[in-house]
């Protein structure tokens, strides 16, 4: 048997900490990730239509898209995913802790909801894992 279940939870703790961590990172996304994307949102003039509409900025490139940006990205062997994703995302410019044991769950609820956020255009925040983050002059990590 590869995991021994808990007597109390029906489940091993493995699962437990899965279970934890996919809901908490659902939290995450509804609620600190939307207030990112509306605190950094601005309002500008479309060239197309003319309408006032939200727009973002990528903060490695500066690319400036509409909130509403929807693309079709490509899996690693060549195929479009299923359904059109968003063209930004928020991302977390430290990683977040992993959670392999319950007494990691406090640090990584504070580097989920607390931790630094950035936002980032799809092919930024695809390659972001290769480049190191700038830093300011003087500033060392």
């Amino acid at each position: 048997m590869r995991g021994v279940k808990d007597p109390h939870t029906g489940i091993t703790d493995a699962r437990l900490l899965c279970r934890i961590r996919e809901s908490l990172r659902k939290i995450s996304s509804q609620t600190v990730r939307k207030q990112y994307i509306n605190k950094v949102r601005f309002r500008t003039r479309s060239p197309v239509t003319h309408n006032m509409k939200w727009h973002v900025k990528c903060e490695l490139c500066g690319k400036v898209m509409p909130c509403d940006l929807k693309i079709w990205p490509t899996k690693k062997d060549g195929t479009p995913y299923k359904r059109p994703r968003r063209g930004f995302d928020v991302d977390h410019v430290v990683g977040n802790p992993p959670l392999t044991k319950l007494s990691e769950l406090y640090e990584y609820v504070k580097s989920l909801f607390y931790g630094e956020l950035r936002l980032l255009c799809f092919d930024c925040h695809k390659g972001h894992g290769v480049a190191k983050r700038e830093l300011p002059k003087g500033e060392v990590e």
